[in-house]
């Protein structure tokens, strides 16, 4: 015959080719012809498939992997076939004894446990087979991997917990250090790492996951001979379910799996299932109305709320503009921290580096605005999620990875986080906005309240006023003056101003007009005014100039807002310097009407100067 691993080579090189044809002839249920290579499971009898159960059943020789299949299955299901233990030959002697018994006739069955596709070397001997002119396939089973999850009563991928799953090993005998991705999967936070083949090196594998980082606290269980009459289940931790393994001195045939989804809590629920399907025959949710929708910062919340939470009694309670930053970092990482601070530390008034320890966010909760993780998200929400209380009052949380390539915002996106994640970007991180508003590439209110140099006094209520900011319907901000005594609902956010002396920029220009000119204009009028940019709440113009680009590229250059005023409005607040356009179209002089309409007070302190013919500008206040 020909040799098993010269047959492995040419086949090899042939599937580079394409594939073969009778991929498109079968189904994996189907029985074929040859010899079927059968996942036997996990161990229980009752997980062997019904196609498996049929084969093996029907086998005149059964090919088993030993130990690793359950002793009660072959009892059950091959006692009237030959037996013969894989452990410990090689393809030179388990290719020529399966060949000449198919070769005579008999009924040949290849039995793997779990299923073949998962660390079961069954490819090169297929192809050792039918190099030998003998055909053969694979039927699945069900993996330990599955059968742990079961035993565990939860999921591999949970949702709002883990979005992916790792099928791994540990380094060893088999697999070189530079090939070993455990750490790697952990620490992502949202995978699940289902570990196989390392049950002897359960101590070793958690001493090198808390040497490079990982969080201590991170969730693991192993399930010994999982589904077996024998099964044993150990919980714990990271740092402790080594220890836990030694004692019970298990050195094979255990799953280990490590993440947040081996516990089955705090997940979030689906939107397979969402408020339909609790609803009953009158339409009404089972909690009498009641349901959850989501927020525009990602925050939870609920629709049947007395409308007395959320209040912003401060300039800053909305967190909008946070001052006070803390850096949290694995010692590994501590030089990266350094990195951030240093491309950081001139946009805020503070920024500290904080080393992790498990209870670093509990201990330091209060005292930052913001909380920038250099870690895995799944570490930060694990640490964070029990502290959340009020997303107005809550500190806002950022991670980043160490390669500085991503910065997520996970909590108090319009409260900061996105601001942060904005300044990390000068670093080379992609901010990975997940506001609704932001990913839509729309100004929420939030963001509308930093413009016009306000603050949110009514925080419920921007869950409806950001979803008509998504829906195109919420309209330019109205100004009210007083005093007034105002009755408003719960789907109308108030602002109010957080100064009392600041100053309004009046603008209007030519059509062209570039960013220089519209700065040069701004700076010769505040300087008229004797007011620096730090007075200024916002830069006013008419609704017909609020889309000029070099307007909108000057206020980005001077961080600050712009608000539009209509025509109404603005003939409400005409200046004292007269214009040649309303003769013309019936429009007042912008600069100056829009500096009075803004201004709080309704008075021009800086009647109209222009620049270059080109731009005017007028303080206002």
């Amino acid at each position: 015959m020909t040799d098993p691993q010269s047959a492995v080579d040419a086949e090899d090189e042939s599937r580079g080719d394409g594939l073969d044809p009778r991929v498109r002839e079968h189904t994996a249920g189907e029985r074929q012809t040859g010899i079927p290579f059968i996942g036997a499971g996990p161990g229980d009898p009752g997980l062997l498939t019904l196609r498996g159960k049929e084969l093996v059943d029907d086998a005149d020789l059964v090919v088993h992997a030993g130990s690793l299949v359950s002793s009660e299955l072959l009892e059950e299901h091959c006692a009237h076939a030959e037996l013969v233990n894989s452990v410990g030959k090689d393809l030179e002697e388990l290719v020529p004894l399966m060949r000449d018994a198919y070769e005579d006739g008999r009924s040949v069955a290849r039995l793997h446990s779990g299923d073949p596709a998962v660390y079961g070397a069954a490819l090169e001997q297929i192809d050792a087979l039918e190099r030998a002119g003998v055909p053969a396939y694979i039927v699945p089973g069900v993996t330990s991997a599955f059968a742990s999850a079961a035993t565990l009563r939860t999921q591999l991928t949970l949702n709002g917990v883990a979005d992916h799953v790792a099928f791994t090993r540990p380094q060893g005998k088999t697999l070189d250090p530079e090939d070993d991705h455990v750490a790697e999967f952990v620490a992502m936070g949202d995978v699940t790492t289902c570990i196989y083949l390392g049950t002897h090196a359960v101590s070793e594998t958690m001493d090198r996951l808390l040497a490079d980082g990982v969080d201590p606290d991170t969730p693991a269980a192993v399930v010994y001979h999982a589904s077996w009459s024998d099964e044993e289940v150990i919980t714990g931790t990271v740092e402790t379910v080594g220890a836990k393994v030694e004692t019970a001195g298990y050195r094979a045939s255990a799953m280990v799996l490590i993440g947040e989804a081996a516990t089955g809590a705090g997940y979030d629920r689906s939107y397979l299932y969402g408020d339909w399907a609790n609803r009953g025959p009158d339409g009404e949710t089972d909690d009498g109305g009641a349901t959850e929708t989501e927020a525009d910062d990602g925050s939870a919340t609920g629709d049947g709320s007395d409308g007395s939470g959320g209040h912003c009694s401060t300039a800053d309670s909305d967190g909008e503009t946070p001052e006070e930053i803390a850096v949290v970092s694995f010692e590994r990482t501590l030089d990266t921290a350094a990195e951030i601070v240093d491309g950081l530390a001139d946009r805020y008034e503070s920024i500290d580096v904080i080393e992790y320890h498990g209870d670093v966010f509990a201990d330091h909760w209060g005292e930052y605005d913001c909380f920038v993780g250099l870690m895995a998200s799944g570490i930060a929400m694990r640490k964070t999620a029990p502290l959340l209380d009020d997303k107005w009052d809550d500190p806002a949380i950022v991670v980043v990875d160490e390669e500085l390539t991503w910065a997520i915002p996970l909590t108090g996106g319009h409260h900061g986080a996105n601001q942060v994640a904005n300044g990390l970007a000068s670093l080379g991180a992609v901010p990975a906005m997940t506001t609704a508003s932001e990913a839509a590439d729309r100004q929420g209110v939030e963001r509308r309240a930093k413009a016009l140099s306000s603050h949110v006094v009514n925080g419920d209520s921007t869950v409806a006023t950001n979803l008509a900011v998504l829906d195109d319907e919420l309209g330019p901000v109205e100004r009210l003056d007083g005093p007034r005594a105002v009755l408003v609902d719960d789907d109308v956010t108030v602002l109010k101003r957080n100064r009392d002396d600041g100053v309004v920029v009046g603008t209007g220009s030519v059509s062209g007009a570039d960013e220089a000119d519209f700065l040069a204009a701004w700076d010769r009028a505040l300087d008229e005014a004797d007011r620096e940019w730090d007075d200024v709440e916002f830069v006013a113009t008419a609704t017909q100039k609020a889309e000029a680009e070099g307007l909108l590229a000057a206020a980005a250059e001077r961080d600050v807002g712009v608000v539009a005023f209509g025509k109404e409005t603005l003939l409400d607040h005409e200046g004292p310097t007269p214009s040649k356009a309303k003769a013309l179209i019936g429009w007042p002089g912008v600069a100056e009407a829009s500096a009075i309409a803004g201004g709080r007070a309704h008075e021009l302190i800086v009647e109209k100067l222009r620049h270059e013919e080109e731009v005017t500008a007028a303080v206002g206040r």
